[in-house]
């Protein structure tokens, strides 16, 4: 594949993982509050989860995305493992297991859905504002005549 087409085809994938995972933290939010939080939590779990993933995004993840879409658009031939280096890969799994482990082992106790709801909401506002770097979501019209 082409560098240019990776670099697409890795703001495609981040923003469908950022939409996986804002309907994650928004089910993980409900399930909480069917175990008895207190929905009065919710606007400042939300809140904190959003500056996290801003902070986060602007800070952390945009630079690096930076850097790899640079990378892929300066060559020709890429192949299709290298959307994203090798070390965000592994990186990229171990969080997610850790993420599906913590909430196995969260299943039933509703503050640690809605920790882990918030944790999701974090890293689906880090995606969101770190995908431009992919460029656009949709590609932009010529100006007609």
């Amino acid at each position: 594949m082409s560098g240019a087409a990776l670099v697409v085809a890795g703001g495609l994938v981040l923003r469908a993982a950022a939409l996986v995972l804002l309907l994650a933290s928004l089910r993980l939010f409900r399930r909480a509050v069917e175990l008895g939080l207190d929905p009065l939590h919710l606007p400042w779990l939300g809140l904190l989860a959003v500056l996290t993933g801003l902070f986060k995004g602007r800070r952390v993840m945009r630079p690096v995305l930076a850097a790899n879409v640079a990378w892929l658009r300066a060559r020709d031939v890429v192949p299709a493992w290298r959307l994203f280096p090798a070390w965000l890969l592994a990186l990229i799994t171990t969080m997610v297991t850790l993420a599906a482990l913590l909430k196995h082992l969260a299943a039933g106790h509703a503050p640690g859905l809605a920790l882990m709801g918030s944790l999701d909401l974090a890293v689906a506002t880090a995606l969101v504002l770190a995908a431009p770097a992919h460029g656009p979501a949709w590609p932009r019209r010529a100006p007609r005549h």
